[in-house]
């Protein structure tokens, strides 16, 4: 059942949206031939990643002062610098990373601290 205010515990619908978004996500935002992302899109997408994997490991845990997430906001003026296709793809990347993020904070509550988060 979900969580309720009074109880404090795990949301488990959150938690298996969460592993549910994971695998839809990895079948719907494949990388394809022709999408070129610039090096600074490409290491953002790849600690934004990082990021949400270790957030989600220490979801897996249930911590009782839950799980913060954070992840930093695309390089300035990258969107532009990019063809048409890749700032579709890229923005696709970002939008799950972020909807993946929420449903962590939403399964297990906020963290007060920050493990290896961005600023």
């Amino acid at each position: 059942p979900p969580r309720h205010a009074a109880d404090g515990g795990p949301d488990w619908l959150a938690g298996l949206n969460h592993g549910s978004r994971v695998l839809v996500g990895t079948y719907w935002l494949p990388w394809s031939q022709g999408t070129a992302w610039p090096s600074d899109a490409a290491s953002w997408a790849r600690e934004a990643t990082d990021e949400v994997v270790s957030a989600t490991l220490r979801a897996a845990r249930f911590p009782a002062d839950g799980v913060t997430v954070r992840l930093a906001p695309l390089p300035p003026g990258v969107l532009t610098r990019l063809p048409a296709p890749s700032v579709s793809h890229l923005v696709d990347v970002e939008v799950w990373l972020h909807a993946l993020a929420s449903d962590l904070t939403a399964a297990v509550g906020p963290g007060s601290t920050v493990e290896g988060g961005f600023w």
